[in-house]
């Protein structure tokens, strides 16, 4: 996903995307300066019943910082045991997940996490 820093603090980036204005950790060895990454999103833990439910589809495409949470607003696009990849607009996000989760392809899901890392996809 391509991203936006906009500030920096400690290990801390706030960008913005198409999808909106969000945060997250940096993960890389060196820290970036702002501009622009192209980027993906690891979540150090995984996916329940307590962050993640199906949502009403109209407002799919979203990642934005709300109430000292990251919220992810997307589409179920591939489901596999312990897997999920969320899709927002033309990118994806894929989580590990525990299988008693209720959910199946194409489902409009918001997810609500306490941390999110990012790491430029650039790097080797």
């Amino acid at each position: 996903m391509k991203i936006k820093i906009i500030k920096i603090d400690s290990d801390n980036v706030f960008f913005l995307s198409q999808y909106g204005q969000c945060y997250g950790k940096w993960k890389n060895e060196y820290m970036p300066t702002l501009g622009e990454y192209s980027v993906e999103f690891d979540y150090p833990h995984m996916l329940n019943k307590q962050n993640i439910r199906k949502v009403k589809d109209d407002n799919t495409g979203k990642m934005v910082d709300k109430d000292e949470k990251i919220l992810i607003v997307g589409k179920v696009d591939e489901l596999e045991k312990g897997y999920i990849s969320i899709k927002l607009g033309n990118d994806y996000i894929g989580f590990e997940i525990e299988n008693n989760v209720a959910l199946k392809q194409g489902d409009a899901v918001e997810i609500r996490l306490e941390e999110i890392n990012i790491y430029d996809e650039n790097v080797f």
